[in-house]
């Protein structure tokens, strides 16, 4: 089994990074990938939620192919903590990505 521990899946377009859950899935398969680790370009809690539910969605999307990680940077202080708590209570990530 194959799997890459860094792979990014996010829609910021304002940065010019498009990489959807299908596209990382597409490109997986065409490389013999079996899992990818998928966090976002960005740091959460910065965008409101949208990149927690961007992951979410995605890992749900490919349960068998995608592993969420949260991905924070832990000078936001107790905000960071909370999106933690929230990805790994109450959303299917796996881990956490530390910037």
């Amino acid at each position: 089994m194959i799997i890459d521990a860094h792979a990014h899946c996010d829609n910021t377009e304002w940065l010019g990074y498009i990489d959807s859950p299908d596209r990382i899935v597409s490109l997986m398969d065409l490389y013999g990938i079996d899992m990818a680790v998928i966090s976002s370009y960005n740091d959460a809690p910065d965008l409101e939620g949208r990149v927690v539910d961007y992951i979410d969605q995605g890992a749900k999307k490919y349960p068998d192919r995608l592993i969420p990680f949260i991905r924070v940077n832990p000078a936001h202080g107790e905000g960071t903590l909370e999106v933690i708590k929230d990805a790994i209570l109450n959303r299917s990530f796996k881990g956490i990505k530390l910037r």
